[in-house]
């Protein structure tokens, strides 16, 4: 029953990230639009979809459900070292490992040392699969930080021993942040690269 809770609060915050990080960036760069362009989600979710995964990468959706297994080990993890107080499952108990673990931290200091990570890797000649796996980071950070506070709303709504105000500020702070990955530019995509086999008028 936990997991089909999961499941379609996961399916929601999916939903209204892409459809309000869409209309955001619509309202900032249009003054006037259609009602197709503010309704037609058929065409938002292809559009949104495109801009976190380009091309509809199998590489990216891989990392996107390699995103959505990591904020679970981190769930699970914190139930594992919390002590068994009730019986509602460890990781949805009131334990300060559960806060800990289900919150912005992670996924944070996950952000700041990707780079590093990915720089590391090259360096060490690890395989180009691999390579090409870190760099499909937006579906990555979009999966993570969606899934784990439609973790702990579930936690929060099935057994209510979380705090509430800890499960909004938190949620509202990683799907922000998931929205920002969605609608994030890379380098490549804001300075594509001239085609060589194009001549270059000086």
């Amino acid at each position: 029953m936990f997991f089909l809770v999961w499941i379609i609060l996961f399916f929601i915050l999916f939903w209204v990230v892409i459809v309000v990080s869409y209309w955001e960036k619509l309202l900032r760069s249009k003054d006037v639009y259609t009602r197709e362009e503010l309704i037609y989600f058929h065409q938002i979710f292809d559009i949104q979809l495109r801009k976190m995964n380009p091309e509809h990468s199998i590489l990216g959706y891989i990392m996107f459900s390699f995103g959505v297994l990591i904020a679970w080990l981190l769930t699970l993890f914190g139930g594992l070292i919390s002590p068994d107080t009730g019986p509602e499952p460890d990781y949805a108990s009131n334990e300060m490992a559960n806060y800990f673990f289900q919150s912005a931290l992670f996924v944070f200091m996950l952000h700041i040392v990707w780079p590093s990570l990915k720089f590391f890797l090259e360096e060490r000649f690890a395989p180009q699969i691999l390579i090409d796996l870190m760099n499909q980071d937006k579906p990555f950070f979009t999966g993570l930080s969606i899934t784990l506070p439609s973790i702990s709303l579930a936690c929060w709504g099935m057994y209510h021993q979380i705090h509430f105000l800890f499960i909004l500020i938190n949620g509202v702070i990683l799907l922000t942040y998931s929205a920002y990955q969605i609608q994030r530019e890379k380098d490549h995509e804001q300075n594509p690269q001239p085609d060589d086999k194009e001549e270059i008028e000086v």
